[in-house]
Order: C-alpha cells, then sequence, then structure tokens
C-alpha cells in the first residue's frame, strides 16, 4: 500500500510543476505605457553599457608609460532614477607576487621603484576616467539630463607595496548633463 502511494505522489508531481506561460505580447499589453517604455530603456542603456564596458577596459588596457593589470572586466549598471554606475578594479603596475611557486624577495629599491611607477599612473587613470564619463554622457542619449553617471576604480596593491600617497579608490560622478560640460566631481578614498 505504502508503494502504491509513493508511485501515485511522484505520478502527481510533474503535473504540479506545469504551468501555463501567456504569450508575451499579452503580458507587455497588460503593463501600463511608462513600463513598456522603460523595457526599451533597459534594452537600449544595456547596449549602451556593454559598450562602454568595452571601451573603458580598452583604454586603460593601452594606458600610459606602464602597463596596467586589470582584475577582471569594468562592470556597469543602469540603475532606474538613480542613472549609470561603472566599476572596476586595476593594478596601476605588474607588480611581482612576493612568494608563490617561485619565490622572489622585493627588495628596497623594487619598493621604491613600484611605488614611483604607480604614483606617475595615477594622474592618467584619472583622466581616463574623466574621459569615460564623459563619454557615457553622449552615448547614453536616453539618459535624463539629471540622472547621474559614476565611475569608481578600486585600486589594487600587494601587502609589501609602499601606499603612501596612494589612493584605495578613486570615485568620479556626475549627472548627465554636468559631465558633458566636464563638471565632474573626483574623490580619492585612502
Amino acid at each position: 500500500m505504502r508503494t502504491a502511494g509513493l508511485w501515485l505522489l511522484l505520478a502527481a508531481l510533474p503535473a504540479c510543476a506545469q504551468t501555463v506561460k501567456r504569450p508575451v505580447a499579452a503580458q507587455i499589453a497588460e503593463r501600463p505605457a511608462a513600463a513598456v517604455a522603460s523595457i526599451n530603456q533597459a534594452h537600449f542603456s544595456l547596449n549602451v553599457i556593454t559598450y562602454l564596458e568595452a571601451y573603458f577596459d580598452g583604454k586603460l588596457q593601452a594606458a600610459g608609460p606602464e602597463r596596467m593589470r586589470m582584475m577582471g572586466e569594468t562592470r556597469g549598471v543602469y540603475l532606474p532614477g538613480y542613472g549609470l554606475v561603472f566599476t572596476a578594479e586595476v593594478d596601476l603596475a605588474l607588480t611581482p607576487i612576493a612568494g608563490g611557486i617561485v619565490r622572489h624577495e622585493i627588495t628596497p629599491a623594487e619598493i621604491v621603484s613600484f611605488h614611483q611607477k604607480k604614483l606617475d599612473q595615477l594622474p592618467i587613470v584619472s583622466q581616463l576616467m574623466r574621459d569615460m564619463l564623459t563619454t557615457a554622457a553622449q552615448k547614453a542619449d536616453l539618459l535624463p539630463d539629471s540622472e547621474r553617471i559614476v565611475v569608481a576604480v578600486r585600486l589594487m596593491y600587494q601587502s609589501w607595496e609602499d601606499q603612501t600617497h596612494l589612493p584605495r579608490q578613486i570615485l568620479m560622478t556626475a549627472d548627465r548633463k554636468s559631465a558633458i560640460a566636464g563638471q565632474i566631481r573626483e574623490e580619492l578614498t585612502q
């Protein structure tokens, strides 16, 4: 009797899992016009975001006298009512990793050298971020002028590095209208 009840229960499970799917056109027809407009805006924004992510990655990888290390790809997101936000993680210079498979002792001269390289790269990264913000404001022409564009870059360091006068994060922000005019707020976090 128990076995028959178990089989009956197992046979009924697929029926419970089935749901009726309505056509997408019917779902959209029931939504108010503002919701449909936001769907179109989100689709457009995704295309713009994808373009801007690749644009910023390319600029960071090709910039400066010293090659930078991208710690992953730039990520962007559109937040309705707020604006566009882009984040990236960067090592300002290709620093060696102490220890690991091949043990490498970092000398005091190397510490000084890498510190100077990174100090030299800071203005380059700041200018690239400004350019990114301005380009984003121009490319995202459907973004309302009052919504913001934010570009945040976290700077990565090894534990042995001298981080004097080097920020942990650079944040630039402006509303779209101000970004086009070049009025961008910059904040360095230590």
